[in-house]
């Protein structure tokens, strides 16, 4: 069939793929389905065999431009059966398991998305926010030899276990040393990473060398730095690692610029370096059209540490976090005289330590025996009878 719109090629990939497939498959179910990613729609190709409830997940949007610029549709038919059959899922996965806190609470890890774009999305999963950054949350199933495996936490899973959006936040910020640890280097580092081995290979030298080779063609000073995570995979969540960014905050400076590069990584650059912030915009903007994926896409802002306040904030709302900061600080310390003026009610909390409130009392009762010492007396026996 030519010339097929995308609802025709679906159904013709569909109805059938079975042929193409061996003969284990001929008794599985094929489905079409409609998935929200981040920042798009994608059309997802399931075939789920009879001995198991898991099956990989075969987009079939990029199949259609291949089908549309002209490729063959049994061309097209026999590589979806090959990466069907290449990332076969050898494990059963009991789905009730999902539905068990208990059983599942060390799992669950956090994932940032971009708001604008996801509404739909976040319509339907429980999340917080961080300025226009959308925190959500995941069960993760665990890794195989095709890639890692999870499960979106929705509002329905959320209500059926009976706890909130805080709980999930909290719970996704402890595990993560033990799921997804952040990883924090500098830009130097990275590419030493990516080439050595690349040289290693074209020279014929050992690593030692390439290493070597590598610090004589790449600038020494630390000027750029890479936040993710050991899997760099989702590790722009890694923003959420609190003691992370306060480590980062002592080693680059109190304050810096983050630059959402993706949704698996993000750059950090000092404030001190000096870099104009509509440059550092117009750079995440450039790359984001360019070189980016729409899916693994995070932003086209350009956020901010206050180390003061450990928060992550728009950079181009510098001047309305400051004012919040201000009168956060106004609402806080207010003059003495104000609060001693104060009459309190008998229902008031003492928002006064215990040691400080104890240190009162005993500058009171000093004060009380150097006045009267009788009059402390007595009051002290009072007090011991009472008890």
């Amino acid at each position: 069939m030519a010339d097929m719109t995308f609802d025709e090629f679906k159904q013709e990939i569909a109805d059938n793929i079975k042929e193409y497939l061996p003969d284990k498959y001929a008794d599985s179910i094929v489905q079409v389905n409609a998935v929200q990613k981040n920042n798009e729609t994608l059309d997802a190709l399931t075939i789920t065999s009879p001995d198991s409830n898991m099956s990989p997940t075969i987009y079939l949007n990029s199949f259609y431009e291949d089908y549309q610029n002209g490729r063959d549709m049994d061309d097209i038919l026999d590589s979806i059966a090959d990466l069907r059959v290449e990332h076969e899922v050898n494990q059963d996965f009991d789905v009730s398991s999902i539905t068990d806190f208990e059983k599942v609470s060390d799992k669950i890890a956090a994932r940032l998305y971009g708001m604008e774009g996801n509404e739909e999305l976040l319509s339907a999963r429980p999340h917080a926010t961080m300025d226009d950054l959308a925190v959500t949350y995941c069960i993760m199933l665990g890794d195989n030899e095709n890639g890692s495996m999870s499960v979106p936490i929705t509002n329905q899973i959320m209500e059926t276990w009976g706890v909130t959006q805080e709980d999930l936040r909290r719970i996704a910020q402890e595990n993560c040393d033990t799921l997804t640890p952040s990883k924090f280097m500098s830009m130097n580092a990275v590419m030493t990473d990516m080439m050595v081995p690349q040289i290693m290979s074209d020279y014929g030298i050992n690593e030692e060398e390439a290493i070597k080779m590598v610090n004589d063609m790449v600038p020494t000073d630390d000027k750029l730095f890479v936040l993710t995570n050991n899997q760099k995979l989702n590790g722009a969540a890694a923003l959420l690692d609190e003691k992370m960014m306060e480590q980062i905050a002592e080693r680059v400076g109190n304050d810096f610029y983050i630059l959402p590069s993706s949704v698996h990584e993000v750059l950090i650059v000092p404030k001190e370096v000096g870099m104009d912030l509509k440059d550092l915009e117009a750079m995440v903007q450039e790359v984001n059209a360019t070189q980016v994926a729409p899916q693994d896409r995070l932003s086209d802002h350009v956020y901010q540490y206050d180390n003061e306040t450990r928060e992550v904030f728009r950079a181009d709302r510098a001047e309305e976090h400051q004012q919040k900061k201000e009168a956060l600080k106004d609402s806080v310390d207010m003059p003495k005289d104000a609060v001693a003026d104060k009459p309190k009610d008998k229902g008031d909390k003492e928002k006064t330590s215990l040691k400080e409130r104890l240190e009162d009392k005993k500058k009171e009762s000093k004060e009380m025996e150097k006045k009267s010492p009788e009059k402390a007396l007595e009051k002290g026996k009072k007090k011991e009878q009472s008890l």
